[in-house]
């Protein structure tokens, strides 16, 4: 009998906080629809407002980028990795991390944006979020193998690879203060050739 009374309990404790869910994901609807949430600036950005988050954030935005240059390598320490059903490791460094954290569909808009790194396979992809462009995968391999990329060094300083790979600060800077903070003008053609 105390089986069913803790299993019927946490069942309504989860029921509890799936209605708690639903209710905030409600109100936030409600407030983005009377415009009391600014979706204009993520929250991130909001936070690089205070000096002491912007050195930080600065620092490791510099290493990643020394890192990207460094001739013996293009590893930092901040990347996480997982496996999709293939086996292959998925590696996501931890800026694009750190947006997705918020960009779910749910704290914020969601982007739309796909793991790949399979540079012989330009037909699919292994989707990890639902979206068109990817992250994930190693520029220069890509820009090696296709005519329809710049090569590394006619990239645009701003637009970040982290691990020599395609994330988030690839095209978007948090520090830049405009709407969507992208990391420079005619962002697609940064990488495109047209």
């Amino acid at each position: 009998m105390k089986r069913i009374r803790i299993a019927t309990t946490r069942m309504t404790l989860a029921g509890g906080a799936m209605i708690l869910a639903l209710q905030l994901f409600s109100a936030r609807l409600e407030a983005m629809e009377e415009n009391l949430i600014d979706e204009s600036t993520c929250a991130f950005t909001k936070q690089l407002q205070d000096p002491n988050n912007r050195m930080e954030f600065s620092a490791r935005l510099n290493a990643a980028r020394e890192a990207a240059s460094s001739p013996y390598g293009e590893r930092t320490r901040y990347a996480a990795t997982y496996s999709d059903n293939t086996g292959e490791p998925m590696e996501i460094d931890t800026f694009s991390l750190d947006c997705l954290g918020c960009h779910d569909g749910i704290n914020a808009r969601i982007h739309n944006i796909r793991y790949k790194n399979n540079v012989m396979d330009r037909t699919s992809s292994m989707e990890t979020v639902r979206g068109s462009h990817p992250i994930g995968m190693h520029y220069g391999s890509y820009a090696y193998t296709s005519n329809h990329l710049r090569g590394l060094t006619e990239l645009n300083e701003e637009m970040v690879l982290v691990d020599g790979k395609v994330g988030c600060l690839s095209c978007h800077n948090p520090l830049n203060p405009n709407k969507k903070h992208l990391a420079s003008k005619n962002l697609c053609l940064g990488c495109h050739i047209k």
